[in-house]
């Protein structure tokens, strides 16, 4: 999720766990299919629990603690940012508010819980 409207602004991880948090609101307001939303939030979650870990500009996370600035295109650490506590927080409630949700017995949402516990 971008951090802004500019067209150059990369990801930030606070505002991708803000994403997560609404998923299910638009499920319950049917501005998205249940559906779509488990499909976005796999992706997310897939994404953060499969991403590379380190200090350079390769990793998405270090020691569990996620960079803020994440590039767009490729994923990875952008602007030289730091590993946030907070904008870790967010992602991980955010994460951890879908897994609650979405709690069918679905091969997808059983994932997605999974993933959610992971992080």
């Amino acid at each position: 999720m971008p951090e802004s409207t500019r067209a150059d602004a990369p990801s930030s991880i606070a505002v991708t766990g803000f994403a997560l948090t609404v998923y299910p609101i638009a499920v319950e307001r049917d501005y998205l299919s249940r559906a779509a939303a488990v499909k976005r939030v796999l992706a997310h979650l897939r994404f953060f629990n499969n991403g590379p870990d380190g200090r350079g500009p390769e990793a998405i996370s270090h020691r569990g603690f996620y960079y803020h600035f994440l590039d767009m295109e490729s994923g990875l650490r952008t602007w030289k940012s730091e590993a946030s506590t907070i904008d870790t927080t967010y992602l991980i409630a955010g994460a951890l508010t879908a897994a609650q949700y979405f709690d069918r017995h679905t091969t997808e949402e059983h994932e997605l819980r999974r993933l959610a516990d992971e992080l």
